[in-house]
């Protein structure tokens, strides 16, 4: 609860990485209290930041181009507001215990599905070939 309660006192959140950071579950935490961000384009950074539309994206490794991303922000409430919604509304719709779940479920009976499609059809093969060799 603390951490929630920090979260929403900020106008803005930015953690750069200098490196492609994997998961990026800090970002999911701030835009689930309505907090937009401003990250650099890498890692799993891009991938949430625009599937969520929470927020803006820059220039890796450039302290200019950040800087300039927060400022905008800044001068722009009505754009901060407009990020921080989109990314409060799709974080629920895309990156939900339940959303994910689904889709590690969709994962798994496609990977099984092909699985036993491509078992099944090598085993028809097998069969086939020991007919025409009889």
């Amino acid at each position: 609860e603390e951490k929630i309660s920090f979260l929403r006192k900020l106008d803005v959140l930015s953690v750069p990485a200098t490196y492609n950071e994997p998961k990026g579950i800090f970002l999911l935490e701030a835009m689930a209290c309505g907090v937009p961000v401003v990250q650099p384009r890498r890692g799993a950074f891009t991938e949430i930041v625009e599937k969520t539309g929470g927020g803006l994206l820059v220039k890796p490794d450039s302290p200019e181009s950040l800087a300039k991303g927060i400022l905008e922000i800044y001068q722009e409430p009505a754009l901060g507001e407009k990020l921080g919604v989109s990314g409060f509304e799709n974080v629920r719709r895309h990156f939900s215990v339940a959303r994910m779940a689904d889709r590690a479920v969709e994962v798994y009976k496609d990977l099984t599905g092909r699985g036993f499609a491509r078992m099944n059809a090598d085993q028809d093969e097998q069969r086939a070939q020991k007919t025409v060799a009889i």
